[in-house]
C-alpha cells in the first residue's frame, strides 16, 4: 500500500511474496527476511528443514536480490548474467530503525564476496546448506 513501485496497482498478498521467495530459490539468488526478536543461543537445523517464526515473532522487512535482465532466450547468459536489482521492503511503522540498513548490509554480503560487511545484527540461515 505504501510504495514507489508504479508496476504495483493492486495490493501485495502473501502467495505473491511465496512466488518471489520461489523464484529467489531457483534462480540461487539471496531472499532475506527480517524478524523481530533475538536470536537463540544455540541453533541447529537440518539440511530442507524449515524453521517456522514462533507466533509472538513480527516480520519486519525483507530484501530479494532480483535478475536484472534476461536475454531474448530467457536465459541469464548474456552481459547482464552477473547483475541484479537489490530491493528492500521494510513495515511502514518499523521505518528508520536500522533494520532497512541492515537487510540491505547482509544482502550485499551474499551478492558480492567483496563487500566487507558491517554486520551489527544477528544473521541465522535456517537452510545453511542451500546458501547463497
Amino acid at each position: 500500500m505504501n510504495t514507489h513501485h508504479t508496476e504495483d496497482v493492486e495490493p501485495v498478498t502473501e502467495a505473491i511474496i511465496k512466488q518471489l521467495g520461489k523464484i529467489s530459490k531457483e534462480e540461487k539468488l539471496p531472499f532475506l527476511v527480517a524478524v523481530s526478536g533475538r536470536a537463540p543461543a544455540k541453533y541447529t537445523t537440518h539440511a530442507g528443514q524449515n524453521i517456522p517464526i514462533p507466533p509472538n515473532e513480527t516480520i519486519l522487512g525483507f530484501s530479494v536480490a532480483r535478475t536484472w535482465a534476461y536475454g531474448i532466450n530467457g536465459l541469464r547468459s548474456g552481459r547482464s548474467r552477473l547483475t541484479a536489482n537489490l530491493e528492500v521492503f521494510v513495515r511502514h511503522d518499523h521505518l528508520r530503525k536500522g533494520i532497512g540498513r541492515s537487510l540491505l548490509d547482509r544482502l550485499l554480503q551474499c551478492c558480492s564476496p567483496g563487500y566487507a560487511g558491517r554486520d551489527g545484527y544477528s544473521w541465522i540461515n535456517p537452510n545453511p546448506d542451500n546458501d547463497v
